[in-house]
Formats: C-alpha cells, structure tokens, sequence
C-alpha cells in the first residue's frame, strides 16, 4: 500500500451534508432531502473510512476481537443512544409493547423484526446505530479478506449489486409488505453497501492520483448533480419500486460523491473546507441522534416550517455539546481514577 495517503478534508462535507439532509427530511419530507438516500451515503461512507483508516493495521479478527472493535466505536453513541429512547418511553408511556422494544432497542434486535411499529419505535433514528453494530462487528473479518484483493473490485461490487437487486425483487414479489424493512433496515442485506463502501476505500487507497483543479470542480459538481436527481428519482417511485429506490439506487451515487469528494481537488471540497462544515461534521453522530425527539416535539407548535427548521436545528445542535461536554468530563474523570 502507498503512504502518502491523502489527507481527507473535504469528507466532512459529506458527513454534514448527509446529516442536514435527514434532519431536513424529518421535518419537510420533501423529495428534494431524502432521507433514505442519506442513510446510505453514511453506510458507504463508514466501509469506505474503516479501509482508509485501517487497511495498513493488523487488525485482529475474531469474535472476541470483533466484539471489542465494536465496543470502542461505538460505547459513546449506545449511552445517548439509551437516554434518546428512554425519554421517548417517557412521552409516550410505559406500555407492555414499547417496554419490550425498549428493551429490543438496548440489544440491537429490533431490526430483525419486520414492523415499523417496532424497527420505528421510540427513538426511531436508532435503528441505524444497531446496523452499524452489526456492520462493525463483521468489519475485522471483512478488512482481512478485503486485503487479499488483488484486481475485480469493479466485478465484485457488481456481483453485490446483482445479488442485492434479486435478494430484493424476491422478497417484493412474494412478499411485498416486508420490502422496504429489508431492503432498508435488515443488517444483512445492508452489509451489501457497506462492503462495496470498503472495495471503494480499497480501490481509493490503490489508484488513487491527483488530478488538475478544473477536472476536479467538474467532477464534484457531476457528483452532486448526479446525487441530487437519483434522490428526487428514488423519493418519487419508492413506493412502486422499493426494492430499488431504498437502497442500491444510491449505493454508486454516493461511491461517486465520496470518491471524489476525498480527492479534494475542486472548487466546491475548497469552498465547503471550512469552520462550519467541519463542526456540524463532528457532532453529527450525536446529533443524528437527537434531533428525532427535538423535531417530533417542535413539529407540534404552530411555527411556519423555516421557523422550526431553526428552532430544532440550534436545540439539536445545544443538546449535541451538553453531551459532549459530559463525555470530555467523564472521561476526564475515568482518567484521573486510573492514575
């Protein structure tokens, strides 16, 4: 593997971008923010991250290996995690059904049940922290065969693309209620875009070569062109062809946008590469998580939607630092203890 991996600058405007897109979708739902999309960009994107940043490690494989990964990725999203739901069990009350997916919620089981009231329930966002345990926990046996990849990158991301569009089509055809669960919730068939996220960060990694500054603004500007009418296309016909427009339909969409966007050659990586972007890019794992309960409890005021925007978005933003803030403290204090 080359060492002079490039820096990664401008993938914090993909992480702020992808958030801002489902924050404004909870609140307008509106074709041109779809949520759905953004899902997936942020699953490509972490297969894409997990190979830059650890394809040059020994990485450990095994089950108690792969359990501990887990745990240090994401031990500080479970606990917010734990407080979002539990504050949604006490809006909406301790009934017997939402005790027990509280409970599905705490083990990350709830996206083995095909029920919205159930994968949606409480703190809906949730269930893409428990996809993610699932796709992590894999990860270290994925990054040990990805390593013996030689050449076929572009024939096996093909090959998951067509086993994910007939895994897809199977379940639309016999069993059409359950599509859109497992096309867009089902870790299993999710590992499909997180793995082509990984051979796409492998495929960076090998040939990756810098490219002039007016190539470059022109492929930053087709990529997000390219996003943005994939996702107003998806969002119109998700209901006829759920099989396609909940998932695959961006999976190349969003390989485009963050490959290129990583090579960080443009004029848009130039101008997004500042103070704003980058701060909204680091608190958005927290908060993508709370800003679900904060737009559920603002959408019942009577502010016109700009106002709400506003006003959900600064309580989200205030509520992602306090918890930050808690953690700096707490492990502060965890520190000084092992002293």
């Amino acid at each position: 593997m080359k060492n002079n991996k490039p820096k990664l600058v401008a993938i914090d405007f993909i992480r702020a971008y992808a958030f801002l897109q489902i924050f404004l979708w909870h609140i307008t739902h509106n074709q041109f923010v779809f949520g759905c999309q953004a899902v997936s960009t942020f699953i490509v994107l972490s297969g894409f991250l997990l190979i830059y940043n650890y394809y040059d490690r020994d990485l450990e494989y095994g089950i108690k290996q792969s359990f501990e990964f887990v745990r240090k990725k994401i031990s500080r999203l479970y606990f917010l995690n734990i407080i979002c739901d539990f504050l949604f069990l006490c809006l909406k009350g301790f009934s017997g059904f939402l005790i027990i997916c509280f409970i599905l919620h705490l083990s990350f089981t709830q996206v083995f049940i095909p029920k919205k009231t159930v994968y949606f329930s409480l703190n809906s966002v949730a269930w893409y922290l428990s996809v993610i345990f699932y796709l992590y926990l894999v990860f270290p046996f994925i990054l040990h065969y990805i390593k013996k990849l030689k050449n076929n990158i572009y024939l096996y991301v093909l090959l998951i693309l067509i086993v994910q569009f007939l895994l897809g089509l199977v379940v639309f055809y016999f069993k059409p209620s359950i599509c859109s669960w497992f096309c867009y919730v089902f870790p299993f068939y999710r590992m499909g875009d997180f793995v082509i996220g990984s051979l796409f960060g492998l495929l960076f990694i090998k040939r990756y070569k810098e490219f002039s500054f007016l190539k470059g603004s022109v492929l930053e500007i087709m990529s997000i062109l390219v996003f943005f009418v994939v996702g107003i296309i998806a969002c119109r016909y998700k209901s006829l062809y759920p099989f396609v427009c909940y998932n695959i339909i961006f999976t190349l969409p969003s390989c485009f946008l963050i490959y290129v966007y990583s090579c960080n050659r443009g004029i848009i990586s130039k101008i997004m590469n500042n103070a704003f972007v980058r701060y909204i890019a680091k608190i958005s794992p927290y908060a993508f998580l709370i800003h679900f309960i904060v737009v559920k409890i603002i959408l019942k005021s009577h502010f016109n939607t700009l106002t709400k925007i506003l006003i959900s978005f600064i309580i989200t933003v205030i509520l992602s630092e306090i918890y930050i803030h808690l953690l700096k403290l707490y492990k502060k204090g965890t520190e000084k203890s092992n002293v």
